[in-house]
């Protein structure tokens, strides 16, 4: 009845106005409007993000479309989840991208040929055998949490590739460790969350994040949420016996 009344049919009922209220708030047509979607996007598919004072969190939570629990944001309830779902998320994004290209293409045609060569032809060349900066790029060190984790790994991963033997250790310690936690989720995702035969599950592979690692914060998120699900406590506790050191991701 909720899916039939609420989700599907929401422009002709009662919570109609409030729902519209929050669709506009989201799409408000300002410049955070492709960001402030893209962070939506990203609490949808991962049930959460860390939550600081970015103008396009604080709109998300102005707008009452989240809340914030335990540092981290999520989505109201499960009727802002089914109306606002990942689908209508997609489509909107693709609107936004269709705009974008329209208003880019007629820069370009104001603009003119001969003014966007004489701009390239400023832009400072690539020296082939320039030495390396020796500053550690800053995705290295700190995540964006402005964007989704697959986007930071495939970040690190592109950098990476292109720097080789000279990729800094402390960028090779952050993408395995933004690896971890994108393999823990997708095995709680399947159940598999601790005390799995014959496997590790996904708390004991958070574990392996230190606490002196700037994600263990996030690493800890994930444990404590799956370890106050009724569904999930005993095999935790179960995984704690034979690993106490993991005992740090829940206190």
């Amino acid at each position: 009845m909720i899916q039939k009344n609420i989700v599907e049919n929401w422009l002709q009922n009662k919570a109609a106005a409030h729902l519209q209220k929050i669709q506009n708030s989201l799409l408000t047509p300002d410049k955070n409007v492709r960001s402030r979607l893209e962070i939506y996007q990203e609490i949808l598919q991962q049930g959460g993000v860390f939550a600081d004072n970015k103008p396009e969190k604080l709109a998300l939570q102005q707008a009452e479309l989240v809340i914030k629990n335990d540092d981290y944001l999520e989505v109201t309830n499960r009727i802002y989840q089914e109306v606002f779902n990942v689908q209508w998320v997609k489509q909107e994004l693709e609107k936004l991208v269709k705009e974008e290209d329209s208003t880019f293409s007629s820069v370009l045609l104001v603009l003119g040929t001969v003014i966007i060569l004489s701009l390239l032809s400023l832009l400072p060349q690539r020296t082939p055998d320039k030495e390396p900066s020796p500053s550690i790029p800053e995705i290295c060190t700190k995540r964006d949490f402005n964007i989704s984790l697959e986007k930071n790994i495939q970040q690190l991963q592109d950098l990476q590739q292109q720097q080789g033997d000279q990729f800094y250790y402390k960028c090779g310690t952050q993408l395995n460790e933004l690896r971890l936690i994108q393999q823990a989720i997708g095995l709680a995702v399947d159940n598999f969350v601790a005390d799995v035969p014959g496997r590790e599950g996904a708390f004991e592979i958070l574990c392996k994040i230190p606490p002196s690692s700037d994600n263990f914060k996030e690493a800890q998120f994930w444990a404590k949420r799956w370890y106050n699900d009724r569904a999930w406590k005993s095999d935790i506790d179960r995984a704690l016996q034979d690993n106490l050191d993991c005992q740090k991701l829940i206190e």
